[in-house]
């Protein structure tokens, strides 16, 4: 790096002057981005907010960017330190500012600069590592064990992890469930100094039947040069319907209706005007009167005995009663969604609801908005899904009863019936049902070549990510299990 200051020590001194220019005392704010400010244009990345007050007090702050703004809010004890770890998503080329408010008032205004990288990083974890030596030809970059990040969106950039076995029990609670999501994710994890029971033992937690966790020599970035596999995309079956929440669709139809009122009444000058007009006043006053909830659809899909399921969500949010900030409460573990038609992100962290993050969308009146999220959760119930020559057999290896669902085997379509804990099923001929409903067609759309595959109801709040008052009026969701040896 030669005589170039690290981005994060840059952060914390410019922090620290301006926090006397600011008029602050016996406030002191540190800012350290994950891999050094180093991440991948359009992923989120993770920022540790060290802060320390000599008295304490409510506080606010603002992480801006052109892409969206987190905002968190707290209260500092006197002479206690807080270490926060909050996710973003820089811009290339364009600075973060934080804001820092106390009691109201503004005490600390600061920019704060990243790296664009060309590729997803890897990351070598060494015990020592005084500086993140960086390759620009690779992205590789070095890292201590406290510099993991503690959430999932600190991954989202990262290509590859090195980590030598010896340092895994040096990571706190935090970095070991942010670790867990990565994996789980099919994330790709190197090892040094690991056993084959240790490799089976994470490869076992891990997405993707554990294909891309691997052992390697130590403290080499050498490994296999596959990607992992992309997560599942959002069955468009399953999506929200547009109907007549498209204003554009909608604005057609009521022009196609006035020009056949022209075309019926052309000898009346009077109609030729009325018809465009009325149709215009007709659509504006039945435009409020549409019910356009907010929806939330997600599409999983797991290995038969995986520990974890891969899934990728929906959320829509249309406008049509005047302009209103819509306010959704999610799992932080869900983490910084892709923003698709909608505006800068908005998304906010309250100390008081620990675990949940809000995210604010001011709505326009005849605009839809729409997040997607993906990431991996823990499997809600072990469903065994074992094949052979005349049938399959389907086996509840969970602690609870897990739903009815349907079977794909040979192209026909079978009702499976709920399953008590260890109980086991095989079709017969009385279960056979037609393939023609939607439920059918989505499995049978995603299943593809597959002899065999289930899918089961499932939303992320029967997964625990969606609080009881999300503000979300629809949800709809599906699991798709493949025996063991296809594609998670």
């Amino acid at each position: 790096m030669g005589d170039r200051l690290p981005h994060w020590l840059l952060g914390v001194i410019l922090l620290l002057v301006a926090q006397g220019a600011a008029a602050a005392p016996g406030l002191t704010a540190t800012l350290e981005p994950v891999w050094d400010g180093h991440f991948l244009p359009g992923r989120a990345t993770e920022v540790r907010v060290h802060l320390l007050a000599e008295s304490g007090g409510r506080f606010e702050l603002a992480l801006q960017s052109g892409s969206g703004r987190t905002r968190y809010r707290g209260i500092l004890e006197a002479g206690t330190p807080q270490d926060l770890w909050l996710p973003l998503i820089p811009d290339p080329g364009a600075p973060v500012a934080l804001t820092l408010w106390r009691d109201g008032e503004r005490v600390l205004q600061q920019n704060l600069w990243f790296t664009a990288s060309p590729a997803p990083l890897t990351i070598s974890v060494q015990p020592l590592a005084p500086e993140l030596p960086v390759d620009s030809a690779s992205s590789t970059l070095s890292s201590r064990v406290d510099g993991l990040p503690r959430t999932g969106d600190g991954y989202r950039g990262v290509g590859r992890l090195v980590l030598p076995l010896e340092l895994l029990p040096r990571l706190d609670r935090q970095q070991m469930a942010a670790l867990r999501d990565y994996i789980g994710d099919c994330g790709m994890l190197l090892m040094s100094g690991g056993g084959a029971n240790l490799l089976q033992r994470i490869k076992g937690i891990a997405g993707c039947n554990g294909e891309y966790i691997g052992i390697t020599g130590r403290y080499s970035a050498a490994g296999p040069a596959s990607a992992p596999a992309p997560a599942p995309a959002a069955n468009p079956n399953a999506e929200p319907a547009h109907g007549w929440n498209d204003p554009i669709a909608l604005f057609f139809a009521v022009y196609l209706v006035s020009l056949l009122l022209i075309a019926a009444t052309w000898r009346r000058p009077a109609a030729l005007l009325a018809a465009p007009l009325l149709g215009t006043l007709g659509l504006l006053l039945f435009w409020p009167l549409q019910d356009n909830p907010v929806q939330l659809v997600s599409w999983a899909e797991m290995q038969s005995g995986s520990a974890n399921v891969r899934y990728s969500a929906l959320l829509r949010i249309v406008g049509n009663r005047g302009e209103q900030n819509r306010r959704i409460s999610l799992s932080s573990r869900l983490g910084m969604p892709g923003v698709e038609n909608a505006m800068p992100l908005d998304i906010r962290f309250d100390a008081l609801r620990p675990g949940l993050q809000s995210l604010v969308t001011q709505v326009r009146p005849f605009s839809r908005y729409d997040y997607r999220f993906q990431g991996s959760l823990p499997a809600p119930f072990r469903l065994r899904l074992e094949l052979s020559d005349n049938s399959p057999r389907v086996t509840n290896r969970s602690d609870t009863e897990t739903p009815a669902g349907l079977l794909s085997w040979n192209q026909e379509i079978y009702a499976l019936p709920a399953l008590p804990p260890g109980q086991s099923w095989s079709p017969t001929g009385s279960e056979r049902i037609d393939g023609r409903g939607d439920p059918a067609k989505r499995l049978r759309q995603r299943a593809g070549s597959a002899r065999a595959a289930l899918l089961l109801p499932m939303t992320l709040q029967d997964a625990g990510l969606i609080a009881p008052d999300s503000g979300i009026d629809r949800l709809q969701g599906w699991l798709l299990v493949r025996p063991a040896g296809g594609l998670s």
